[in-house]
């Protein structure tokens, strides 16, 4: 008897054995099929194999591996997710898993959350596991807890801790923990690494930006373009910074050449329309945005921001135009209803404030306009309506003082009037529009000489304000004074300008793509 039960443990090692090693077979085939990148050949192994040795960790590691490798992401994290389930001890499965949930580490709080949970399995089954340290340390700084990355990195040896990307995740760490001269030291190190990525940049990048650290990111970008050349994201990044540190020459240079790598990509031209504005160069940044609206002609926020520049060079008619392509392809935007309600004329203005009004019915803004256009177009008793409403508002209470004294003006309300655009005056003073109307209504009111000193001071303060210099030259027709006529020249002369400025105000332009220099970093 006691031979038989011999017999049979030698029998039942005998197949233990057998098994394992064509299990270790099949596990050695799947690895080759995959390190081949058969992706197809290793999913029929595995699928022979699961049914030979089901709920086995390792083999829905390899699953997930063939899945990651075949960019299908929800797959492979599911089977990392049973693999860990199944084998707990399986060092490979937990850091593969973590490896998925970094990939929206950066922007999700919730896979970062999930990242350092499963690097803080892993580092249990292997305390020295460089990569899962790293890991954890990165997943903890995009949580923001930064005092645990830093925990994490003093347990990395020199070698390890030397490395850019190491000293990129110091660097935000030190940066977010207000730790200024340490950050000020990784980022030193790292420009001065041989080993600098673009990649390692930007995993301080969000850290960089929150303290406001143009500069640091601008030495960066610029070490690690000196090493590889920068991705067209990468130099837009480096354009932006050196925007922000006040350098308009060299990010001019560097975003033209994002726009060269990328002609058909309009943010690096919308970027350098907004460099162009800041330096008063409003014809300059038209081109730009005359070649983004070429390359996108349906993109509405183009057609806007060309609209809105195109204001600011007094370019009426082509500012509605634009406008009216910025409703027309975005028409339940209220931001563009409300400045085409605006630039519009005549009645034309009041459907698209009328549209505005029901996607925004409390916003005083739109009450403001209104009351504008309903002057614009002598419905008075409408404008004062919706000129009460704005003056409700610390924002439009000014403007709405200011109007509200025009329209009762042209209802020959002068007292009125001088009520509202004196309020407007306590609100915000010296301003010459103001002044200018109060002084014309005084003239109204016969009060010459309550009219002389606000008349004055608006023409010191704006000496072509075209409603003081006309009350004035009637103030002089009227009581007979000797600067009339020299009064009445220059009141001439001014409406002469003026007309010429409507002119050019409704011509049509051709606006032309504005010429690149071809330089770059």
């Amino acid at each position: 008897m006691a031979g038989c039960a011999l017999l049979t443990l030698m029998l039942a090692s005998s197949c233990a054995q057998a098994q394992r090693a064509g299990y270790q077979d099949t596990v050695l085939k799947i690895q080759g099929q995959i390190e081949s990148h058969d992706l197809d050949g290793a999913r029929v192994l595995l699928a022979s194999a699961m049914k030979h040795y089901p709920n086995d960790g390792g083999l829905e590691n390899l699953l997930g591996v063939v899945e990651a490798q075949s960019q299908h992401r929800d797959a492979a994290k599911h089977a990392f997710s049973q693999a860990v389930v199944l084998d707990p001890k399986l060092l490979s499965a937990w850091q593969n898993l973590a490896r998925i949930e970094m990939e929206d580490a950066d922007h999700d709080p919730k896979s970062a959350e999930d990242a350092l949970r499963s690097y803080t399995h892993a580092l249990a089954l292997d305390p020295s596991d460089a990569e899962s340290i790293y890991g954890a340390a990165t997943a903890a700084m995009w949580r923001h807890a930064y005092a645990t990355s830093l925990a994490y990195l003093q347990k990395l040896d020199g070698e390890s801790r030397a490395k850019a990307r190491v000293q990129a995740v110091l660097c935000a760490d030190e940066l977010g923990a207000g730790h200024t001269a340490a950050a000020e030291q990784a980022a030193a190190r790292m420009a001065a690494s041989l080993d600098l990525l673009e990649s390692d940049v930007m995993l301080a990048l969000p850290a960089l930006r929150a303290a406001h650290r143009a500069d640091i990111l601008d030495t960066l970008l610029s070490s690690a373009h000196a090493h590889e050349p920068l991705s067209p994201a990468g130099l837009r990044m480096l354009g932006l910074a050196q925007e922000a540190e006040g350098k308009p020459q060299q990010a001019k240079a560097t975003l033209e050449h994002v726009y060269e790598l990328e002609p058909t990509n309009t943010a690096p031209l919308v970027d350098l329309a907004r460099i162009a504005l800041a330096q008063n160069d409003k014809q300059g940044a038209l081109g730009y945005l005359a070649h983004a609206r070429a390359i996108a002609p349906k993109d509405a926020a183009l057609a806007y921001q060309y609209g809105f520049v195109c204001l600011q060079m007094e370019l009426l008619r082509e500012a509605q135009s634009a406008m009216a392509q910025a409703v027309q392809l975005a028409p339940d935007n209220p931001d563009y209803l409300l400045t085409m309600g605006t630039v519009a004329t005549g009645a034309d203005a009041l459907p698209y404030l009328e549209r505005y009004r029901a996607m925004r019915p409390d916003d005083p803004a739109g009450y403001l306009a209104s009351g504008i256009a309903y002057l614009d177009n002598n419905h008075f008793d409408e404008a004062l309506s919706w000129l009460r409403k704005a003056v409700a508002s610390p924002k439009t209470a000014f403007s709405a003082h200011y109007y509200l004294g025009r329209t009762l003006r042209e209802q020959a309300k002068y007292k009125e009037a001088l009520t509202e655009l004196h309020q407007a005056d306590v609100l915000r003073p010296n301003q010459p529009e103001v002044l200018a109307e109060i002084g014309a209504d005084y003239f109204w009111l016969k009060q010459y000489g309550d009219a002389v000193g606000p008349l004055k001071h608006a023409l010191e303060l704006e000496p072509d304000n075209y409603v003081a210099n006309y009350a004035l030259l009637r103030l002089y027709s009227q009581t007979g004074d000797p600067q009339r006529e020299e009064q009445a020249k220059r009141f001439t002369a001014l409406r002469t300008q003026r007309e010429d400025r409507y002119r050019d105000a409704m011509r049509v332009i051709e606006a032309r793509p504005q010429p690149l220099s071809g330089a770059g970093p």
